[in-house]
């Protein structure tokens, strides 16, 4: 199920529902990763719509998020 979010045929509101939950998905990890000292920066279509927009691209059915190597692999030990 690699379909865009625009060819899902979701309501407008379900959209907003989904950017919402992936805005609480993306606050839970920035805490996690605040209170164990890792390193994270959201990339790609995030980081366009953001920097862009303020906010999600149209397109975008994702939150994009990178992490060093070393971070990552204690990211995966702890959580």
């Amino acid at each position: 199920m690699n379909e865009p979010i625009t060819s899902l045929n979701l309501s407008d509101q379900d959209i907003r529902d989904l950017r919402k939950t992936q805005i609480r998905l993306l606050d839970e990890l920035d805490a996690f990763c605040a209170k164990h000292n890792l390193l994270y920066w959201i990339d790609f279509g995030t980081l366009l719509g953001a920097v862009r927009n303020g906010d999600f691209i149209p397109w975008d059915d994702d939150i994009d998020v990178s992490m060093p190597m070393a971070d990552y692999k204690k990211f995966l030990e702890i959580a």
